[in-house]
């Protein structure tokens, strides 16, 4: 459990200008009971102390919120506002809670009839902005996040509240900083470096001492599928995700509709269906086999997405069958809260980060939650094992029509579900490295970096003339990466093979260098050193499962990382000439840079090549912290159209006539060849499809070229077997997996020469790429709404949590934020259960103590009623 405590020391500032609230909503029948410290059998206490208007806390609360009425009511400057009493009725508490002698402490403002209680100064401030101002009373006119019912973020957001830190709850969702009054101003700490890749020592063993996870092989591959008869698995083994309920869940009003349960993925099973040419199914696949919780039935969830009653199999004229074999998934997916599971197939399945509650139905869970609560109280108290029995996805014909009204059910489903939402939440705050190897690699030899070679080649170079297509390609590759690498700026590597600043001294490198990557190894005398370090194959990274050599998203934006270009770094790539057009056409070119509509503001990828340990020395010398590192290649999100201008175009030599001479000749092999270029990741052209032989002069003897043939046919013959070092630390460009499609009208770009990689720290990763997430079948109804806003209403901002997971935008506008380290994700399920059925026990008991001694009719107000449903 988290500690939290109240703040430090405070007292009024000098001759104050006193605030007196004219009226007020508060009802001191309505504070809390519990004020009376008891310890429990466990060596617990929770209870509420009332805090004194001149103890620090109140004081706090009292400042900030005199400072922020007289800003909303225009009071004059110079004056230091104060609130003289709280509204009466009302009342500042101290939660205690948890051990006896370290509680948790959590400051509320109780005592109104509207809002249970005030969780923070700026949920309060515009509560005491409607009490200052309205006479009518009328709740309509308060826009605080009870009464609009908004979140506070945008409530704050909208009056320009200060920023503060979010009140914890003792399950995080998302990590919080404290705030300090008096704190020292340190420079910033390094969040990446760039450095060359590390080059694995040559092994002798004749067998691997370290094994390879199967999963991640399995999982990278099977994520890159794409075409007509197969589609890519997005969802891995003890992810967790959202599964669509067919019919969902709906109760009288339009906001009470769920329409996806958290779940775990226990199970993947793949499936084949034989299609017809025009997409009809002919052949059922095989039905995933239920679980031993399974009690859902429904054609929904066990039938192949390909539906339809289908011609018999038959076969063409020409013999070649009339259909197509076209495989899918189907996931065993356990839902959250309950005992129950489902088995949906990949069209039912969204990721974790794809979908949030709407903001409606959990204002509206929040409403209806406490009056669950206090009916059941009689019948159920703090035990929760029969909202584990709860159903959500029972066996009920599906609709493709709006799902029937069923209020009981629907208000049978608050308590499992809240809890499923916080059990989901909880999961997400956690994080582990997974699969542990040892990895040895040299580092070079303790000798200062040579000066730039005046004879270097330029990217502008000409080829010469005679060479092959294939040299010429190689040539093209190598002065890519000749062009940034030998300039003579970028000669600043120290011996390790790490990129120095030129204008940074040696104390700023060494405390750089040592806070990102851990205190020197040691070794020296001269000669090159051998490193012994503790890699990871894969991590637990919240809601998902990320492996290494996979693409990941981060929270920057390309515009954040090497703006204008560095020594080392590429600046970020324009719009395509199709994009200018486009921005001509809609009238956006004078008001839009190359920098908003080129790939600068868009999100910024990893190619996670390896995951390891460091140790950070403490400030104060009293030991060192170990922390976990990411480093791999940056890409970029470049239009399709896009020409970079350092890339070396291959030169097009003239036609050899093939034809009559009548200017429709075909090209030859060396124009051919120009489109089977590889992907912008290989350093040449792709192995599936080598280059033609050279032999380019049909009056050339073929003797005059024999033994370049030979060369070629033969290369790779007597290659050296793979080792574990060597697939999991493989050398510069050398890559085991090509990256996944792209958005739409785009593709990645390396934003760096090659044989260098970027390390950063781990908070940095926002989480997996889904190449086509924005075109599932689930994610159209978002996509639609998002465009069906508009512009004046907010447009597409509003939506930057859909644009963000496909790179769209930086990741910041959607991650996760793990803040907890766990040892295994099973430790990681049974501890966000307990401590999500602990916290919702509490909160049980908190509604019945403060209702006990309250009227029926009180308790059925839903506007009395307030309590928040932590996420």
């Amino acid at each position: 459990m988290s500690k939290r405590k109240l703040g430090g020391h405070r007292v009024l500032p000098e001759n104050p200008e006193w605030i007196v609230f004219p009226r007020s909503d508060g009802d001191a029948k309505l504070l809390p009971k519990n004020t009376q410290r008891v310890v429990d059998s466990q060596g617990e206490v929770n209870f509420m102390r009332p805090v004194p208007l001149d103890e620090s806390s109140s004081i706090l609360w009292r400042v900030s919120v005199g400072s922020q009425v007289a800003i909303k009511l225009n009071y004059p400057e110079g004056p230091r506002y104060v609130l003289k009493e709280w509204p009466q009725g009302y009342q500042f508490f101290d939660h205690n809670k948890g051990p006896a002698g370290s509680p948790r402490h959590d400051p509320y403002l109780c005592g109104s009839t509207l809002v249970n209680r005030f969780r923070s100064a700026n949920e309060f401030i515009p509560h005491a902005v409607w009490l200052m101002t309205d006479e009518t009373m009328d709740r309509a006119n308060c826009e605080c996040k009870y009464c609009a019912k908004k979140p506070q973020r945008v409530v704050t957001q909208d009056l320009d509240l200060p920023s503060s830190a979010r009140r914890t709850s003792s399950i995080p969702s998302s990590p919080s900083k404290n705030i300090r009054r008096h704190r020292e101003v340190r420079k910033p700490k390094p969040y990446a470096h760039v450095r060359h890749m590390p080059k694995p020592i040559k092994t002798s063993r004749a067998a691997p001492d370290q094994a390879l996870v199967p999963e991640r092989d399995q999982d990278i591959r099977y994520l890159l599928v794409s075409g007509r008869e197969s589609a890519p698995r997005w969802h891995r083994k003890h992810e967790l995700v959202w599964c669509a309920l067919n019919p969902p869940i709906r109760g009288e009003l339009k906001e009470e509709c769920i329409q996806f349960w958290p779940g775990i993925v226990e199970r993947v099973d793949l499936h084949a269906d034989a299609v017809g040419k025009e997409g009809e199914s002919v052949a059922e696949g095989l039905s995933p086999p239920p679980s031993h919780t399974q009690t859902r039935q429904s054609s929904s969830f066990t039938e192949s997405p390909f539906d339809g009653e289908g011609p018999q199999v038959s076969a063409s004229a020409d013999g070649a069958p009339d259909w197509d074999v076209r495989q899918w998934y189907s996931y065993n997916v356990k839902f959250l809260a309950v005992t129950h599971a489902c088995a949906a197939s990949d069209k039912e399945v969204l990721p974790y980060l794809a979908y949030t509650p709407p903001e409606d139905l959990v204002s509206r869970l929040q409403d209806i939650l406490p009056q669950t609560m206090q009916s059941r109280a009689e019948e159920m108290g703090a035990d929760l094992t029969r909202v584990s029995a709860f159903n959500p996805a029972p066996n009920i014909p599906p609709t493709d029509g709006p799902a029937v009204e069923d209020p009981v059910r629907f208000r049978e489903a608050i308590i499992p579900y809240s809890l499923a939402i916080q059990i989901a939440s909880s999961v997400a705050g956690y994080w582990s490295p997974t699969d542990e190897w040892d990895c040895k690699f040299t580092i070079p030899t303790d000798t200062a970096p040579p000066p730039p070679s005046q004879d270097a080649p330029s990217a502008s170079q000409a080829p010469a003339a005679g060479m092959t297509l294939h040299a010429l390609m190689n040539q093209a590759a190598e002065n890519n990466a000749v062009d940034v690498s030998t300039r003579a700026t970028a000669q600043t590597f120290d011996p390790d093979g790490l990129y120095r600043p030129s204008n940074m001294t040696d104390a700023e490198w060494d405390s750089t260098r040592t806070r990102a990557l851990g205190a020197r190894p040691p070794g020296g005398g001269g000669g090159p050193r051998i490193v012994s370090q503790t890699r990871y194959q894969g991590l637990w990274w919240g809601a998902e499962r990320i492996w290494t050599d996979e693409l990941v998203r981060l929270k920057l934006a390309r515009c954040q990382f090497a703006p204008a270009g560095s020594d080392v770094f590429y600046p970020p790539a324009g719009p395509s000439a199709s994009t200018r057009a486009r921005m001509r056409d809609a009238g956006y070119a004078e008001e839009l840079s190359d920098t908003q509509s080129g790939a600068a503001e868009k999100g910024l990828f990893m190619r996670l090549d390896g995951l390891f340990v460091v140790e950070i020395p403490r400030e104060d010398g009293s030991g060192a912290t170990k922390e976990c590192r990411a480093c791999g290649q940056l890409y970029e999100l470049a239009d399709e159209g896009w020409e970079d201008p350092m890339e070396v175009k291959e030169p097009q030599p003239p036609s050899q006539a093939n034809g009559k001479g009548k200017g429709k000749e075909r090209a030859t092999d060396v124009e051919d060849v120009v489109s089977l270029e590889g992907p912008s990741f290989m350093p040449g052209p792709s192995p599936l499809r080598p280059p033609p032989l050279p032999n380019p002069d049909p009056t050339m003897p073929i003797e005059d070229t024999a033994q370049a043939v030979l060369a070629q046919t033969t290369q790779g013959l007597g290659k050296k077997p793979r080792t574990v070092g060597g697939q999991l630390s493989h050398p510069a460009n050398s890559v085991p997996y090509p990256l996944p499609p792209p958005p739409n009208g785009f593709k990645f770009r390396r934003i760096h020469g090659p044989g260098h990689e970027v390390v950063l720290s781990l908070s940095l990763i926002s989480g997996r790429y889904y190449p086509g997430l924005l075109e599932h079948p689930l994610m159209k109804q978002f996509v639609q709404q998002a465009f069906d806003v508009a512009p004046q209403d907010g447009g597409l901002e509003n939506h930057r949590h859909i644009w963000a997971m496909e790179g769209l935008i930086s990741g910041i506008h959607q991650s996760m934020e793990p803040v907890a380290w766990r040892p295994s994700r099973g430790t990681m399920f049974k501890e966000a259960d307990a401590e999500s059925r602990s916290h919702f026990t509490a909160l049980w008991d908190e509604v019945k103590q403060a209702r006990e001694q309250v009227d029926l009719t009180q308790f059925l107000n839903a506007d009395a009623m307030d309590v928040e449903m932590r996420q």
